[in-house]
């Protein structure tokens, strides 16, 4: 299945200075995600990366054009790595409910 602009599930990426490593990740999200039976998103949130990390995610979204049409970047100022995630959870489009028991 293909990412959708309604999706159930969202992966959120928190990124900070993983140039030379998004790409992988961003791939290897995408393959584990697809086959799955649900639409889904990437949700990736930079955390004030400074080494093209940003761009690095942008360019993967225009190479793969047509299946990545529900990849987000969100961007913010470093502001430590519990906050990527949770910046990921709040800005996210999936319905499911990524905490367990949460009601």
């Amino acid at each position: 299945m293909s990412l959708a602009k309604n999706p159930h599930l969202s992966v959120v990426i928190p990124l900070y200075q993983k140039a030379r490593h998004v790409r992988t990740a961003l791939a290897d999200a995408f393959r584990s995600c697809r086959d799955a039976d649900t639409p889904f998103e990437l949700v990736v949130v930079d955390d004030g990366s400074t080494d093209g990390s940003g761009d690095v995610v942008r360019g993967w979204a225009d190479e793969a054009a047509g299946q990545a049409a529900a990849l987000r970047l969100l961007t913010q100022e470093n502001r430590g790595a519990p906050r990527g995630p949770q910046r990921g959870l709040a800005g996210r489009a999936g319905r499911s409910d990524p905490v367990p028991g949460r009601r």
